[in-house]
């Protein structure tokens, strides 16, 4: 069918530049004439049919993908031409069998997108086929070409399939694609989404490339890897692999925004994703409505690592990734099971008292935050299981949401039990991030003149208005208190006011949501309600239901974002992206129109971290009567609590100290829930057994 891309264009172009009618004309008829022979009841087209009694020649009654994307991309050509021609009313009918004919191979291809690669099958009606690149990307392009020439009837589900991020849902060690894979096919539909005269051109003047880091696979040079893959290596003017941090989409975006602001670059790509799934075996079980995934690794127990196919790793690779696991750049304790460091071992709080990983962070703001809002437990719990089950049925229905079509609803993420188990008090499983995902997203940045040069319509044009971001301190326990974040509150101002928005005029909204703790305190300075809303704190699902795609999480959102602003769900939006333990933010304004004030933004108004707060002071070897600031439960697999994590201040100074419960009545207290721990009185004292550990209990000890 490159018959069909070539020749009824060629017809069209040359009758509306001879004005002869009946050559546009024929130009449509060819294109009918086809369809009736090769169209099918799924609406795509077979690829070759011959009459009865020509067994001899060749017949393929397959639907060949490729060819059924060379059909609708002519008639799209073909369709463009009457659309812009002086026959324009004098074709009407034709047009109306041409929009008939391509939406009926495009819905056909919609529909046999089931392959686990992302990518359209080789033979859209075989399973057995191959998942393959040029009839998806060639399909991508006519479903974008339609969109311009007809959003009413190709909008958000013809292009919401088409675009950007990358999900490949297979966990078969046989189908693992390494995150440089998923990245690249993002940027080439990316690429494609823009709509450009030419792809090649656009691709070619790439010269920057941000990456952000991947959990996954160590690689010795990422963006390298991708510059040289997308033939751009020799010209790049910049390159950039990120440290970890969930703030880092924001972070790059906003500064891949500000070089393209001032010249140093032409065409700013940002990217990130991740391949966690493809390095377990993931073992579903059924509860209540939906179902729970728990990873183990396959490639490790199968001996597979690094997975066939694999870029060499940049360091040994014999496990796969936990988050308690590798240092994700939170601080000095930011492992779990971290061991003592040589130097200052006395004064490494967290690493003492085995506190530092986000399932332990988290919750200190979220029991803190409760306490100062006067809330009672259960109102507390029943919120956030709330937010979440709201959380769940925007992914439910996202197409790149890693749990697409299933929910857990609010009494499933609300009850604790074996099967939603509780990790750290107040958060059972179901209020944790879901990292173990194959995710991946891109997003091109360039001026609206190099836009305009590469023919890239302005029905794709969203515009970064502006962003800033900054940090609290690294160490949790030298933060002011546990139940504000300045962080949150100076970055999303500070990106209000340099992009010249208010918070009234955000229509669109995405919080970062590894746990409820940090849309609540996003959504409290905002002014707007954590929960009931007409539209949700997220327009992905998410951390646990879409997937917490490692960093790479915001990037969707901004991805997500983009669509839902050009398909004109919203004037303007608004992205928190948040990293480390409520460590690191940054947000980031798009918006459907230009910036009021013409130049972006060069600098961040913020500095690098926030160091005018005063914080207690800090005690290294408490002793005495105390009051609990805030405090967590560790529990066991099992269910049951295994060590209680206490802030306390002592009352006779009110320096702040860290301790674990120092005897099983006050772990029991803690763990039950029945009762508010934050303000409970107690007494702290030393362990004895190792320098600077302290253990605290409500009962004062015989000791003391």
């Amino acid at each position: 069918m490159h018959f069909i891309y070539m020749v009824p264009p060629a017809l069209a172009y040359h009758g509306v530049f001879t004005s002869d009618i009946d050559m546009v004309k024929e130009s449509v008829r060819q294109c009918q004439l086809y369809c009736e022979v090769l169209g099918t009841s799924k609406g795509y087209w077979r690829h070759i049919a011959n009459a009865e009694g020509t067994d001899s020649l060749k017949s393929d009654g397959g639907a060949w993908c490729t060819s059924n994307a060379w059909a609708a991309a002519g008639m799209t050509r073909v369709l463009a031409t009457l659309r812009k021609s002086q026959y324009k009313p004098e074709t009407a009918d034709e047009q109306k069998m041409l929009l008939y004919m391509t939406k009926g191979i495009l819905d056909g291809a919609i529909e046999a997108d089931t392959d686990a690669s992302g990518l359209l099958r080789n033979y859209l009606d075989d399973e057995t086929w191959f998942g393959e690149v040029a009839g998806t990307a060639l399909m991508a392009a006519a479903v974008f070409r339609m969109a311009a020439l007809e959003p009413g009837t190709f909008g958000e589900r013809y292009v919401g399939w088409a675009t950007r991020d990358i999900k490949n849902r297979s966990t078969a060690i046989a189908d693992a694609k390494e995150p440089a894979t998923l990245m690249l096919e993002a940027i080439q539909k990316a690429i494609s989404d823009t709509g450009c005269l030419s792809k090649a051109d656009l691709q070619s003047a790439i010269d920057s490339i941000d990456v952000v880091k991947t959990w996954t696979w160590p690689y010795p040079d990422l963006p390298g890897l991708l510059a040289e893959k997308l033939g751009v290596d020799q010209s790049l003017k910049w390159k950039r692999y990120s440290e970890h941090g969930g703030d880092k989409p924001g972070k790059l975006f906003d500064e891949a925004a500000k070089r393209v602001a001032k010249g140093e670059c032409k065409v700013a790509i940002v990217t990130g994703g991740e391949a966690l799934a493809s390095c377990t075996y993931r073992m579903p079980f059924r509860r209540l409505h939906s179902s729970l995934i728990v990873p183990v690794s396959a490639c490790a127990a199968a001996k597979k690592l690094p997975p066939p196919g694999w870029t060499a790793p940049s360091e040994a690779v014999d496990s796969v990734f936990t988050p308690t696991g590798r240092d994700l750049g939170n601080s000095a304790v930011s492992s779990l099971w971290q061991t003592l460091s040589s130097t200052d071992s006395g004064k490494d709080l967290g690493a003492i008292h085995k506190i530092g990983a986000p399932i332990h962070v988290y919750p200190l703001y979220e029991n803190a935050f409760r306490a100062h809002r006067g809330q009672t437990l259960k109102a507390n719990h029943e919120e956030s299981a709330k937010l979440y089950a709201e959380f769940a049925d925007v992914a439910k229905n996202n197409k790149y949401a890693w749990s697409q079509g299933a929910s857990s609803s609010e009494e499933d993420i609300k009850t604790v039990g074996k099967k939603n188990r509780m990790i750290c008090y107040p958060y059972p499983l179901l209020m944790n991030a879901f990292n173990t995902v194959n995710l991946a997203s891109a997003i091109i940045l360039t001026s609206t003149s190099f836009a305009k040069t590469l023919g890239v319509p302005e029905s794709k044009w969203v515009y970064p208005l502006g962003g800033a971001g900054t940090k609290d301190a690294d160490e949790f326990w030298k933060r002011p208190n546990f139940y504000t974040s300045p962080s949150i509150s100076r970055s999303i101002d500070a990106s209000l006011k340099t992009s010249g928005a208010t918070k009234e005029e955000m229509d669109i909204i995405d919080i970062y949501s590894c746990f409820p703790i940090v849309p609540k305190i996003a959504a409290q300075h905002l002014g707007i309600p954590v929960v009931g809303r007409q539209k949700p704190l997220t327009i992905l699902g998410g951390l646990t239901s879409f997937g917490g795609a490692g960093n790479n999480y915001s990037m969707h959102a901004l991805t997500e974002m983009t669509r839902q602003i050009r398909d004109g769900k919203g004037e303007k939006g608004l992205v928190l992206c948040n990293g480390g333990v409520l460590s690191y933010q940054y947000v980031v304004i798009l918006s459907k129109e230009p910036r009021r004030e013409a130049n972006y933004p060069i600098e961040n108004s913020l500095p690098p971290q926030i160091t005018d707060i005063p914080t207690p002071e800090l005690v290294f070897d408490p002793e005495g009567e105390a009051v609990v600031e805030t405090y967590t439960v560790e529990f066991n697999r099992d269910g049951s609590p295994l060590r209680g994590h206490i802030i306390g201040r002592l009352k006779s100074s009110n320096k702040r100290f860290l301790s674990n419960h120092g005897d099983e009545s006050t772990l029991r207290q803690m763990a039950s829930g029945a009762v508010e721990i934050v303000g409970k009185s107690g007494w702290v004292w030393q362990d004895g057994e190792m320098k600077g550990s302290s253990l605290f209990a409500f009962d004062k000890p015989a000791k003391l």
